[in-house]
């Protein structure tokens, strides 16, 4: 488990992004436009995940005593989570009338995160741990970068 400290820090800095989005939630509830309060929310839901993502790996590895296990466990439950939480955002964002907010640089760039992190982690779940530690990390720091940019947009409002 050698990329240990780096998810420890992606943790902490998705935690940091919760702690930070809710205060801001809280404070400003009023103020806040719907689209802004979406991105809000997704900053909540996506630092609660990858905090949780970030420390399954060691969770796994503490029960079962087996790295190659702990890997490719964590990679195919989140990677299900994940997808399973990009159809409720789309969904929400519909929903609300806010299909405009899934067009543009800002959402492409948040669909080549996705892409990256959803396919490091079947690629972790399919093939093992020739370098799973490694794509693990990709993916969460990729989910880590959604949660920055969605805290960007909900708290500055986003770019065009």
């Amino acid at each position: 488990m050698d990329e240990s400290g780096t998810l420890l820090t992606i943790a902490e800095v998705a935690a940091t992004f919760l702690g930070f989005s809710t205060i801001f939630f809280v404070l400003r509830r009023d103020d806040v436009p719907d689209d802004r309060r979406i991105f809000m929310r997704t900053v909540a839901e996506t630092g609660l995940a990858v905090t949780f993502g970030s420390l399954l790996p060691f969770f796994v590895h503490g029960l079962t005593h087996n790295a190659a296990l702990a890997w490719r466990g964590s990679a195919g439950v989140f990677a299900v989570g994940w997808i399973a939480s990009l159809v409720a955002d789309v969904r929400r964002y519909h929903g609300a009338g806010l299909s405009a907010t899934l067009s543009g640089t800002w959402y492409s760039l948040d669909n080549v995160m996705n892409v990256v992190g959803i396919g490091s982690l079947l690629w972790v779940t399919a093939f093992g741990p020739a370098v799973s530690g490694a794509l693990y990390t990709i993916a969460m720091a990729c989910l880590l970068l959604i949660c920055g940019a969605s805290f960007i947009a909900g708290a500055f409002g986003r770019p065009r």
